[in-house]
């Protein structure tokens, strides 16, 4: 995280060595799930799932208002 974190702070900012950095999060992440017995692929799904009935519900709720998100 503290080698991201440098990356995005550098005045310089190189886009490949940010997403360098950030795949190396990702692996690590991954990594560690699989040995705490956790599948990854799932996990990040059932995210997206809450994050996308929560935007729903939040969508809901402003048209019923007569809003959008513009």
């Amino acid at each position: 995280v503290n080698e991201l974190r440098h990356e995005l702070e550098a005045p310089d900012q190189d886009k490949e060595k940010i997403s360098a950095e950030f795949g190396d999060l990702m692996f690590m992440m991954v990594n560690f799930a699989r040995w705490h017995g956790i599948d990854a692929e799932d996990a990040l799904r059932q995210t997206n799932d809450r994050f996308e009935r929560r935007f729903r519900h939040m969508e809901q709720g402003l048209k019923k208002i007569g809003k959008d998100f513009k």
